[in-house]
Parts: C-alpha cells; sequence; structure tokens
C-alpha cells in the first residue's frame, strides 16, 4: 500500500513538472488546448439534450392538437437549427483541438531541444570527459 501510495505521488509530481514546462513553451497555445478540449467535451451532452427537446416538443405536438389543427413548426424546428449548430461547433472546435495539439508538441519539442542544448553550453568538456558521465549516459539510455 505504501509503495502504491509512493509511486502515485511520484507520478503526480512528474504529471505537474511536465505541465509546467509545456506551459513554459508555449502559455497561449496551452491555453488554447485546454479551452478547445472542454467545449469539444461539452459537445455530446449539449446534442444529447438537445435531442431529448426535439424529441419532447414532436411528441407534446403530436398529443395536444388534433390531426386537423396547424402544427407550431417553430418549436420543432428551432432545437434542429440548435443541434445543427452546435454540431458544427463541434466538429470545428474538434479539428481546430488536432491542430493546436499538434502545435504545442512541436513548440514542446523545440523547447525541450533548447533547454537541453542550453544546459548542455553551460557545462565544461571536462564534465564529458569522466567515466561518471558515461555510467549516467547509459543507464539514461537503457543500454
Amino acid at each position: 500500500m505504501k509503495e502504491t501510495l509512493k509511486s502515485m505521488r511520484g507520478r503526480l509530481r512528474s504529471y505537474f513538472r511536465v505541465l509546467r514546462l509545456v506551459w513554459e513553451a508555449s502559455p497561449w497555445y496551452m491555453f488554447l488546448a485546454i479551452l478547445l478540449t472542454v467545449v469539444s467535451s461539452a459537445i455530446p451532452p449539449v446534442q444529447i439534450w438537445t435531442s431529448k427537446v426535439i424529441i419532447d416538443r414532436i411528441s407534446q405536438s403530436l398529443l395536444l392538437s388534433p390531426q386537423d389543427a396547424a402544427v407550431d413548426w417553430y418549436s420543432v424546428l428551432a432545437p434542429i437549427g440548435i443541434i445543427f449548430a452546435v454540431w458544427v461547433v463541434g466538429g470545428t472546435c474538434r479539428t481546430l483541438s488536432v491542430e493546436v495539439n499538434m502545435l504545442v508538441g512541436i513548440r514542446f519539442q523545440n523547447y525541450a531541444n533548447f533547454l537541453v542544448l542550453k544546459k548542455a553550453t553551460e557545462l565544461d568538456v571536462a564534465f564529458y570527459e569522466t567515466p561518471a558521465f558515461y555510467d549516467r549516459m547509459d543507464i539514461a539510455l537503457g543500454t
């Protein structure tokens, strides 16, 4: 139990460190990616609720009005228009979300490479000539 709790804390700490690094790489793109993800995730429940409203209004108009009476088409067609608009917004948000996530990934990759090169330029050449450095590189590369 202690091992599981300890490993979960370590993973959570690592997650927040990576999240901070991604935020440092491109805060605006990350904010946009989070916003588009939230909007995209809200679309299916809105579509389900609007479908329920359409079905309720159709059944209500069939029950309340006799067959000869005029049907209030506005009460039926308005939710259909809303569900179409929600569908368009959802598709657009999903497409934009994929594109923005790709941009975030590219920016993060460039930022991570920049940090590695910056750290490499700060170290002396003597650091690279020690056996301990090669031992750490073997461990890091898994060889």
